[in-house]
């Protein structure tokens, strides 16, 4: 969030630059036809923004928006010159920051909103970039207090002290579960065991957010009970036997490079989802899945246990992170250059707790082979989506948990239809609401989803903005993903991710709606 302080820094500036835009040397640059070419954005994108690695100054640079990474420093740093409006495109303006803005969907917008001169951002381009480099500086900053990087677990010598969290409007048992986010020993995720063994590879099952009695048995469908000994291998606090868990088991085949589970840096807590169905602002709507907090040594309360067969085929993060950077549906790509370059491998057999703030995501298989995933969330989750669960006719779903029904990735505007985007199958069908029993379903029906009109992605400036909409898009993470390792690896004419040119406007709209 924005210091009353910095947003009045920025509005001054602005206002200045307004006052200032038909005169002095902040004369704008001479409106050429067809809008610069920028109105067809997908082809201005192709032939003037390049990724590379070549120095500034360099003959790549001349009249192009262009990213390099600095491989000098230590802590990351991305170089991104474009055209100077005062010297007719020869010189170049400058911003060096942590981030990358050419792969940054919240600081693209800001960026190419400034060199379009139909656009209201480009108010604030001034000679140099300065006043662009400040506005981009106070994002970052706002992204970076919402980061809370934490020890490795076994560095701990003393307990982190629980305390009452009291949040206006929450539901009751929130209050006793919150991890402080401002507790710096609260580690972000802690390695149980290391020596688990799956049972034996079927290849037939597949259930995602199945509801189970943690401590029971018979709580299990038949088809499940071999992973009976996983759970009973997660040291869940003695508090929480006997309540709802939710368990969720993949066995299948994956090829090399591809990902069995979702991709991209998130988070299991969900940002705020659009539920009403209808375009444009929302009060946002916080989604928790299982919390956690840890007593150092070996006790957990709540949180998610997860594990995998394969080495190396999913990462986390030594950090917690708070609500205001989460975006839809856990996304945290905008901030994966502040998070460091890369994060912790989980090994095959390593049985893992984490939090459900610990940013984390699949990585590409090494290679060709089978894989069996497991996750047990063991705290309380506020929201139950039932067209990507399954139902358990043996455990019913507590009252509090609210259902909801649609496609999770569509209520965002999201394209991406990766393996965990729908179950098939058995478990779709038993996910359309076999349940038994007094359970209580608080239905909430998105009639009118969001969609991608005419087979072009619609971008929403992203959940990390307040006060702009909740609701928001990341389906060009993965694409994010690929141009930022192709700076980082100092490839050339690396892809950056396509966006309409409605899109941009209504983007840049939303944006100086905030400002």
């Amino acid at each position: 969030m924005w210091s009353r302080h910095q947003l009045q820094e920025l509005r001054t500036a602005t206002a200045c630059r307004l006052d200032n835009a038909t005169k002095g040397p902040y004369r704008p640059r001479k409106e050429l036809k067809d809008d610069d070419g920028i109105a067809d954005l997908d082809k201005w994108l192709n032939q003037k923004v390049i990724l590379t690695n070549a120095p500034p100054g360099s003959a790549k640079h001349k009249g192009r928006v262009t990213a390099c990474a600095d491989h000098r420093s230590a802590e990351p740093v991305f170089t991104v010159t474009f055209p100077d409006e005062t010297k007719e495109n020869v010189s170049q303006s400058v911003l060096r920051l942590p981030v990358n803005c050419l792969t940054n969907q919240v600081l693209k917008i800001l960026l190419l909103g400034s060199l379009r001169p139909s656009s209201p951002l480009s108010a604030l381009r001034t000679p140099g970039g300065l006043l662009l480099h400040r506005i981009s500086l106070m994002i970052i900053d706002g992204w970076n207090d919402q980061i809370s990087h934490r020890p490795k677990a076994e560095g701990l010598l003393v307990t982190p002290k629980l305390r009452d969290l009291y949040l206006e409007g929450r539901r009751g048992w929130l209050n006793e579960r919150s991890p402080p986010t401002d507790d710096r020993l609260q580690p972000a995720f802690v390695v149980c065991h290391d020596m688990l063994e799956f049972p034996p590879f079927t290849g037939d099952v597949r259930v995602n957010m199945l509801p189970i009695r943690m401590g029971d048995e018979k709580s299990l469908p038949k088809h499940l009970r071999a992973y009976q000994k996983l759970i009973d291998m997660c040291p869940i606090h003695p508090s929480e036997r006997g309540k709802i868990g939710y368990l969720t088991v993949h066995e299948s085949e994956v090829g090399q490079g591809e990902t069995q589970r979702r991709g991209g840096l998130h988070t299991e807590k969900m940002g705020g989802l659009n539920l009403s169905g209808e375009k444009g602002f929302s009060p946002a709507i916080q989604h928790h899945w299982g919390i956690g907090l840890f007593h150092y040594p070996d006790v957990y309360v709540g949180g998610l246990y997860i594990a995998n067969s394969v080495d190396n085929s999913c990462e986390v993060f030594d950090a917690v992170v708070g609500d205001d950077i989460i975006g839809p549906l856990g996304d945290l790509e905008h901030v994966r250059d502040l998070l460091g370059k890369t994060g912790t491998p989980i090994q095959s057999g390593q049985l893992v707790w984490m939090t459900d703030r610990t940013p984390h995501g699949a990585l590409p298989q090494p290679k060709s082979g089978r894989r069996q995933f497991f996750r047990l969330v063991a705290g309380p989750v506020s929201h139950w989506f039932a067209d990507h669960s399954t139902a358990n006719p043996l455990v019913p779903l507590p009252d509090d948990v609210q259902v909801v029904r649609g496609d999770k990735f569509m209520m965002v505007g999201q394209t991406w239809k990766g393996k965990e985007s729908r179950d098939t199958g058995r478990e779709e069908e038993e996910g359309k609401g076999k349940k038994e029993g007094g359970e209580t379903e608080r239905k909430l029906e998105a009639s009118q989803q969001l969609s991608a009109e005419g087979g072009e992605t619609e971008l929403q400036l992203p959940g990390p903005w307040p006060p702009v909409s909740a609701s928001s898009s990341s389906a060009a993470a993965s694409a994010s993903a690929d141009g930022a390792a192709a700076v980082a690896g100092g490839g050339v004419g690396g892809a950056v991710p396509s966006l309409s040119f409605e899109s941009l406007q209504e983007a840049e709209g939303r944006f100086c709606d905030a400002v």
